[in-house]
């Protein structure tokens, strides 16, 4: 049980009901660690929510994968066709597109074209 909880960082303290009596009492306790510098920094870094636009489904998974190893990025939808990418972008108003240019219905230009007015004004 302790070193179970010890991953949740739990720890277990031992209390004497009476001191040397012998009725020991183990009770969980909540241990609260320090923050990293890096883990204070990403705490006030805002994510940069991301929209992956590709019609190969593994080359969009890889995409995806890559992008959420980073604590910055968060992937908030992902379309496989031009179409698709301006009805989301419109809807989930991302930071960052990544987009594909040959697509099927519209391609990746005629797409970043469509999203275009729709984004305007945003960082």
């Amino acid at each position: 049980m302790h070193q179970s909880m010890q991953g949740k960082n739990v720890a277990l303290l031992s209390i004497d009901a009476v001191a040397g009596a012998g009725n020991t009492m183990l009770r969980p306790v909540k241990v609260h660690r320090k923050r990293s510098a890096t883990e204070e920094r990403l705490a006030r870094v805002p994510l940069v929510r991301v929209l992956v636009v590709e019609d190969h489904e593994q080359f969009q998974q890889f995409i995806c994968t890559t992008l959420e190893t980073s604590p910055e990025l968060q992937v908030i939808g992902r379309v496989s066709d031009g179409l698709d990418a301006v009805q989301r972008a419109e809807e989930l108003q991302p930071d960052l597109i990544v987009l594909d240019i040959g697509l099927p219905t519209l391609s990746g230009i005629e797409a970043a074209r469509g999203s275009e007015s729709s984004l305007r004004g945003r960082k």
